[in-house]
């Protein structure tokens, strides 16, 4: 298997401003990859259709990082992170210290182990797969645990988008043939009791995360009534 480095490199080939804006990030600072990226790399040793990708920065050269800031003019995220829009691909990058978990004081720990500690930030264990893409090094414990239980569970309740990961438990739970643990489960039926039409604002939000159905009504409703 080729290493991921090889494979989002080769792949951003085809779109020269995305691989500058991906060398220019390197040279800002110390880049670690986490989630769907990551999971397409170990599910399929390739990556097909590379449209965003989730970075966290631990920043050396802050002039460097600040050009890059001044040139992409990115939004603000949903997390506090910057939402970078280059050619044929979405970064969502936050430096390492503004993670949200760290930030708000729901991951509380040393500076120097915040690198180790980023699996302990996510909402789904599925979503605890960190690559540090200049040491080569994989953070994946949580992440393999859940494969083998094939069980989704919650890392870290607090989120700013709890809606848009219990749409995103239901893609993943169709995709790998999984379950939800009890904590999730809880957590699904606690939501639902606060929408008036739980389904309608689930499949909303699939439409806006994934700008396709993949999950139909029925099916959601279905996910719906085994929790009742």
């Amino acid at each position: 298997m080729k290493s991921l480095e090889t494979i989002i490199i080769d792949y951003l080939e085809n779109y020269p401003p995305s691989l500058e804006l991906f060398r220019s990030l390197k040279q800002a600072g110390n880049l670690y990859l986490i989630g769907g990226v990551l999971r397409e790399y170990r599910d399929k040793g390739a990556i097909q259709d590379l449209r965003d990708i989730d970075i966290i920065i631990d920043i050396r050269e802050r002039s460097r990082w600040e050009e890059i800031l001044e040139t992409h003019r990115p939004k603000k995220n949903s997390f506090g992170g910057y939402k970078l829009v280059c050619s044929a691909l979405i970064v969502d990058i936050w430096p390492l210290e503004e993670t949200w978990a760290y930030r708000e004081g729901h991951v509380v720990c040393k500076p120097e182990e915040y690198v180790m500690n980023l699996p302990k930030t996510v909402f789904l264990n599925l979503d605890a797969i960190i690559y540090d893409f200049n040491e080569n090094i994989w953070h994946d414990e949580k992440y393999l645990e859940a494969m083998n239980s094939r069980v989704i569970d919650v890392v870290l309740e607090k989120n700013p988008r709890i809606l848009l990961n219990i749409v995103r438990a239901m893609v993943l739970k169709k995709r790998y043939g999984m379950s939800f643990s009890d904590g999730l489960q809880k957590i699904i039926r606690e939501q639902m009791n606060l929408e008036k039409d739980f389904t309608g604002r689930l499949l909303e939000i699939q439409e806006e995360r994934y700008k396709k159905v993949i999950l139909s009504g029925e099916e959601i409703e279905k996910e719906l009534e085994e929790l009742r």
